[in-house]
């Protein structure tokens, strides 16, 4: 419900990767500003921990990386959009229908 709540609404983004080639606040700012998501609060959804995402991102207080199989409903409540790999997709909904 809350993932069909946020795709209605147009706050579930999906990206084809969410990779970064190096540590860097400015790169991560500019790939969320590029989003509709610009400055809102924002989950990133991962398949797998990131080092690169997690450090770029763990300055900007809008902000949270985690890992897809990590989420719950909590954290989708609290963060007005969802980003997320396509790949993403089905370990988020084995986890929230679990």
């Amino acid at each position: 419900m809350l993932l069909s709540d946020k795709a209605a609404n147009e706050r579930l983004i999906f990206v084809d990767k969410l990779t970064l080639p190096e540590v860097s606040t400015k790169q991560m700012n500019v790939f969320l500003s590029s989003l509709p998501s610009n400055g809102r609060p924002t989950l990133i959804a991962q398949t797998e921990s990131n080092h690169n995402l997690q450090l770029s991102s763990r300055n900007l207080p809008s902000v949270r990386t985690d890992i897809s199989r990590n989420l719950n409903v909590s954290d989708l409540l609290r963060y007005e959009y969802l980003v997320m790999a396509v790949e993403s997709i089905d370990s988020l909904t084995e986890q929230l229908t679990n």
